[in-house]
């Protein structure tokens, strides 16, 4: 086995993950623009870079990030390897969220508006149990199983957020777990 081929990372050109998790060295083995390199903490290229500094240049360091397990009995558990939501960085995030009430009662055999107030509801519930507030959600990922349905579901959306406006994709699918018609998940500044 190659080092580092243990060590789980999502490394895009412009980001440098410390994965020093398995060393013992100051030293991390990265990815940077396509190569494999042994690198000093912060570094990129032949400049270290200060964990300030490397933020406005793009730069993720993992070792001074953490994140937070976000969740709340008014949302349903999770069914499978996820969380309900993160916290860290100053961000919420939010799993996909079905029609499914926190005792995990499922409205798939509800109508489409059913569903949509319901998932709304657990992605709400999730961004308070974070620590945020609806009002400060920035993007929604609302994926709806039949484009026929996006005037109702624009409508319930534009209710649930009133004045606020996060960016949003509305993805029409041809089916979502367990039959039901919405899944949406967010993301919140804290």
């Amino acid at each position: 086995m190659r080092c580092c081929e243990d060590v789980p990372a999502l490394i895009t050109r412009n980001t440098l993950v410390d994965a020093n998790l398995h060393h013992e060295t100051s030293k991390s083995h990265v990815l940077v623009q396509g190569q494999h390199q042994t690198k000093r903490y912060g570094q990129v290229g032949d400049e270290i870079i200060r964990p300030r500094a490397a933020a406005a240049l793009g730069v993720l360091n993992m070792k001074d990030q953490a994140a937070t397990i976000v969740m709340t009995k008014e949302a349903p558990s999770p069914t499978g390897p996820y969380v309900q939501g993160l916290a860290g960085a100053g961000l919420v995030f939010v799993s996909g969220q079905l029609p499914i009430r926190p005792d995990g009662t499922g409205l798939q055999e509800k109508g489409f508006d059913a569903q949509v107030r319901q998932a709304l509801a657990n992605v709400f519930a999730i961004v308070r149990a974070g620590g945020s507030a609806p009002e400060r959600i920035l993007k929604v990922t609302a994926f709806i199983v039949g484009a026929e349905h996006q005037p109702v579901f624009n409508k319930i959306y534009a209710d649930a957020f009133g004045d606020h406006r996060p960016t949003r994709s509305l993805v029409p699918v041809s089916g979502l777990n367990n039959g039901s018609l919405i899944e949406i998940e967010a993301i919140a500044l804290k």
